[in-house]
């Protein structure tokens, strides 16, 4: 399984994470359902669940969702706001052993998480929980670091205060789906993108820093100066008390 930091590296970061991450469009549910035969009777797996936000957008549809999240913190934020929900059930487990029944589930899904997990053992682990027809579905909000001058200068906020020096692994495990099909062999994954701008004041803006695993947290002595560095690049771009984060939701997708 991967490293015990993979899964508790966002720990301290959960009431950041899931008050500021941006939502998915409804766009991946109709997309789903268009595409794929999503219907309320599907049973999803929600791998990497994390908070809930990438179970939300199914809960809310009707279906049946087994969330996997291996963070207790995480964990209990996602039953804090979603464990009313009859539909949901949320496991203890990680990305590659969900301890799920074999050929049980209809869609295995994974927002912002796949590139967090091991990728041999979770193709199998997928594999053998997804029924025969079924249908496995990685998403991800991407920033559009080029799109606006406030986008290029956050990105560069984020590089100047990055702890870990540009480590994480999303970008090529991201690439690896997308292009290099590293992960999935020569069945290419199907691709879609929407747009999924995120609107955010200043405190809204410092939860999202505050939720990447590698910005320094306020107990750090590098704290101080990341404030005050995203409080001037947000004075400089602010509309009516506002910014906008340009987001785009890229969802991939293959059978079984």
């Amino acid at each position: 399984m991967p490293p015990a930091d993979n899964t508790t590296r966002f720990s301290s970061r959960t009431p950041y994470y899931h008050a500021s991450r941006p939502r998915y469009p409804q766009a991946v549910i109709d997309l789903l359902v268009q595409h794929l035969g999503l219907t309320l009777q599907s049973l999803i797996a929600d791998i990497g669940a994390g908070t809930g936000i990438s179970s939300q957008p199914f809960l809310d549809f009707g279906c049946t969702v087994c969330a996997v999240e291996p963070n207790a913190d995480m964990r209990a934020i996602a039953a804090q706001h979603y464990g009313s929900r009859p539909n949901l059930t949320l496991i203890d487990a990680a990305a590659e052993a969900t301890t799920l029944p074999g050929a049980s589930v209809d869609f295995v899904v994974a927002g912002q998480a796949f590139h967090w997990f091991d990728p041999e053992k979770t193709r199998a682990e997928f594999q053998r929980i997804l029924k025969p027809d079924g249908w496995i579905v990685l998403f991800w909000n991407t920033r559009e670091d080029e799109s606006s001058e406030f986008m290029r200068e956050y990105k560069a906020f984020l590089e100047t205060f990055d702890h870990d020096h540009g480590k994480t692994r999303w970008q090529a495990t991201r690439d690896g789906v997308m292009i290099e099909d590293a992960y999935f062999g020569e069945d290419r994954l199907t691709k879609h993108v929407v747009p999924n701008p995120q609107h955010l004041d200043f405190d809204g803006l410092l939860g999202r820093a505050l939720s990447a695993s590698y910005m320094p947290l306020p107990e750090t002595p590098e704290y101080p100066p990341m404030l005050a560095a995203l409080r001037e690049l947000f004075d400089r771009h602010q509309q009516n008390g506002i910014v906008i984060m340009n987001y785009i939701t890229e969802i991939f997708w293959r059978h079984a």
